[in-house]
């Protein structure tokens, strides 16, 4: 086993829902004397709204994501499934917020021993690195 194998990964986790999926309407701005250019309107087509679910490896700045149209335990625990399935054989360590789906999953983490959830304080998300990645 490689040094990297042996050395535990923390990952920053969190989720963005409701994020609305739009589209442009148009290409082009039509201008009131008839004539178009190039470029977007104010104008958008609605196409509902998804949850993005990130984790960042703190020490690579390497995110993995997914998104689903729900924010419900299973999809949480299915995105966790991915993360622990990206990195096999090693130690993570998981920011998580106080959200509900992220509490109560003892039966999840006895079947993963090497995966350790942590908690930030209420109110404080801002000590979870991956929400500055939301941010830009």
């Amino acid at each position: 086993m490689s040094p990297r194998q042996r050395r535990p990964s923390c990952y920053a986790w969190t989720k963005a829902p409701s994020i609305q999926a739009l589209e442009r309407a148009q290409g082009y701005l039509k201008l009131p004397n008839g004539r178009s250019l190039t470029g977007q309107s104010h104008d958008y087509k609605r196409h509902g709204t998804t949850t993005l679910f990130a984790a960042l490896e703190v020490a690579t700045g390497k995110i993995l994501a997914t998104h689903s149209k729900r924010r419900r335990r299973v999809e949480f625990l299915d995105f966790m499934d991915r993360v622990t399935a990206a990195f096999p054989n090693r130690q993570l360590h998981v920011i998580l917020d106080n959200l509900s789906t992220h509490t109560k999953n003892e039966e999840w983490l006895e079947a993963h021993p090497n995966v350790n959830f942590h908690f930030t304080p209420t109110s404080a998300s801002w000590l979870n690195q991956v929400e500055v990645w939301f941010s830009i």
